[in-house]
């Protein structure tokens, strides 16, 4: 129960599933009823629903102008039930602009996140998320807001392959 990636569907009660079809498409759906009720969100690429708090967690976007350059990061959101947006974590925080790989987003921002997947772990509220542009891997203390640790080419690792050499990214 939680986890909805696109075309999912997550069972937040007994009678009612939240469904995600793509971005800035998620719905309540009542299964008793046939009732679906659209909730005003925007979330890219998946959503999580945390039955202990009744509150879901979506992957946003925000732009940030930095240094003459527009860069689209990626934000965790997280929101009530009826959609209202209860609070916003962006990445800007802590990745910094000079881990751009290079891709750009619509409007020709510079797409330094990417986050595609997202992990919440409901008892310890820590983050799992990986950031596709930085070929990096977080664990992000939620109710503290910080990294724990990150592993990839930006990781606090030493990274090695199969012959034993270190390299900075596998």
């Amino acid at each position: 129960i939680g986890r909805a990636g696109e075309g999912t569907i997550t069972p937040i009660n007994s009678t009612t599933m939240l469904l995600f079809s793509s971005l800035d498409q998620v719905y309540f759906w009542n299964i008793y009823t046939d009732e679906i009720t659209p909730i005003p969100i925007f979330a890219h690429h998946e959503v999580i629903y945390n039955p202990l708090t009744q509150t879901f967690l979506a992957l946003g976007k925000a732009d940030a102008f930095t240094d003459g350059r527009l860069y689209t990061y990626d934000t965790i959101d997280e929101y009530a039930l009826d959609g209202r947006k209860l609070s916003s974590f962006p990445f800007f925080l802590f990745v910094p602009t000079d881990q751009w790989n290079g891709i750009e987003f619509e409007r020709n921002a510079a797409d330094i996140t990417h986050a595609n997947s997202i992990f919440w772990e409901f008892e310890e509220n820590m983050l799992y998320v990986m950031l596709r542009n930085t070929n990096t891997f977080y664990k992000i203390d939620y109710g503290q807001r910080e990294i724990v640790w990150s592993i990839g080419e930006f990781g606090d690792f030493r990274l090695f392959d199969e012959a034993g050499r270190e390299r900075n990214n596998l």
